[in-house]
């Protein structure tokens, strides 16, 4: 069927022709530079179609309303001379089969229901489209926002098609595109007027926390302790929720559904005392989930089995042993070795990247330009190098490492407070003289907590390991 839409004011480059079938998600399905385009479907199948104009920067416009539905049926045949017939017995029509709701794979940025892989350098940004664990084309995007990096990959708008949410590394300014079938269908900066900026709020992570079938941000604050959940609507914060968090040096290592309940979880680590607990945003009570042995850390969250149900991914990145550790609302039910990541660089993200149903982990490793998949990695994974080259000074962003702040790191793992190179009794000095002050530029190395104060509780202890020349565990 031949569709036409009145031509866009402007200067216009294309249209993207958006086209829903079956009542399922709308989705970019083509390009055309035309005000007209054929679209076509099977014997019963019902569209309903819109198209948004974009320029040269690949952004799209406003959205046409939808049109009508239009359903594909067959040329009624010739009627033939009525017979008459005797009256049959009436058979009752079955009800209709129920069509099951797609559960959106992570990290699908064109919508083709498997997960894809984002690359940027500089302000060039790329979607690696993938197929069977290999790239089978190249998507650009517009150009990045200067000076700004990836914190979120998550599906913000429930249109089972990946989003991206960018914070520049300088404001704090968050800009989010939202995305359908490969293309930025709007964008918009995100008002985080509701976290000042000396609490110094990090995004911790994206999930679908309340269970509405669209991604929330994840916000904490060292300084505060606690954190903000945003749903979002278009490109504006609808709500923002408070929950408790933690004072002082926890991060987040995970925000995904543990439990296969349709909603995300919280899983946090307690830096000084090495300690893991889970938080269910719908609970009061914080789960223990244990200790980590030295030198551990946890990269993420997998779902390896495909049962809605993620797992924690653990790794020791000196030797490169991993681990799926498997939760419940309960705790930590057990845990399993994965392969080596030794020489693969760093977690990437996870993401069902062969359409198994089953998600897969990515590696990138910058210096050699390759990028690692491990597919089927619920076992001994199966090693796949990605078809593709990084470009120079390019990688995987996938909002993974948001918790990583190196604010953090820095006044975490230092101890040298006068800068020298050694932590020695000159530091021990100013550190006591610090005790019992706010941060100050003067005193910034020795809130080695982060939050926000030096006190003899907090950070005294974590002073104490890097003056007996005990450093931090491998980042």
């Amino acid at each position: 069927m031949k569709l036409g839409w009145s031509a866009a004011s402007g200067p216009v480059s294309g249209y993207y022709v958006i086209v829903a079938r079956n009542g399922n998600p709308s989705k970019v399905e083509s390009v055309t530079i035309d005000t007209t385009k054929t679209v076509t479907g099977t014997l019963g199948e019902t569209l309903v179609v819109q198209v948004a104009a974009f320029g040269q920067d690949g952004v799209a416009g406003p959205v046409s309303p939808s049109s009508v539905p239009i359903t594909f049926a067959a040329a009624p045949a010739p009627a033939p001379t009525p017979t008459p017939t005797p009256t049959p017995t009436p058979t009752p029509t079955p009800p209709p089969t129920p069509t099951p709701t797609p559960v959106a794979p992570a990290h699908d940025f064109n919508g083709d229901g498997t997960a894809d892989l984002v690359v940027q350098s500089g302000t060039s940004v790329k979607i690696w489209a993938m197929q069977n664990g290999s790239v089978t084309s190249e998507i650009a995007l517009p150009a990045a926002p200067a000076g700004a990096r990836v914190v979120g990959t998550g599906d913000y708008d429930g249109n089972h098609t990946a989003d991206l949410v960018w914070e520049d590394t300088q404001t704090g300014a968050l800009t989010l595109w939202l995305m359908n079938g490969g293309a930025v269908l709007a964008t918009g900066t995100l008002d985080r007027s509701s976290l000042p900026a000396a609490e110094e709020w990090r995004v911790g992570g994206s999930g679908d926390v309340d269970g509405d079938g669209a991604d929330d941000l994840v916000f904490f604050s060292r300084v505060k302790g606690e954190v903000e959940v945003w749903n979002l609507l278009g490109v504006s914060v609808s709500k923002r929720t408070r929950l408790p968090g933690h004072v002082g040096a926890w991060s987040i290592v995970a925000v995904d559904d543990t439990d296969g309940d349709g909603m995300a979880e919280i899983v946090w680590l307690d830096e000084f005392r090495r300690v893991l607990e889970l938080r269910d945003p719908a609970s009061s009570a914080p789960v223990a989930l244990g200790s980590l042995a030295a030198g551990w850390r946890g990269r993420g969250a997998v779902d390896f089995a495909g049962d809605g149900a993620a797992e924690l991914l653990m790794q020791q990145p000196v030797q490169g042993t991993t681990q799926a550790w498997a939760l419940d609302d309960a705790g930590l039910l057990g845990s399993s070795n994965l392969g080596s990541a030794l020489g693969l660089g760093t977690f990437a993200g996870g993401g069902d990247f062969d359409g198994d149903g089953r998600e897969d982990v990515a590696w990138d490793d910058p210096s050699h330009g390759a990028v690692t998949l491990w597919l089927k990695a619920a076992t001994t994974p199966t090693v796949k190098v990605v078809n593709r080259t990084l470009p120079a000074n390019g990688e995987v962003v996938s909002g993974a490492t948001a918790s990583d702040d190196s604010a953090f790191r820095e006044r975490f793992c230092s101890g040298d407070l006068d800068g020298n190179g050694v932590v020695n009794s000159n530091d021990f000095k100013a550190f006591k003289a610090c005790v019992g002050q706010p941060r100050t530029a003067a005193c910034n190395l020795a809130d080695m907590d982060s939050d926000g104060k030096v006190t003899s509780t907090g950070d005294s202890p974590i002073f104490k390991l890097r003056y007996q020349g005990k450093r931090c565990q491998p980042w």
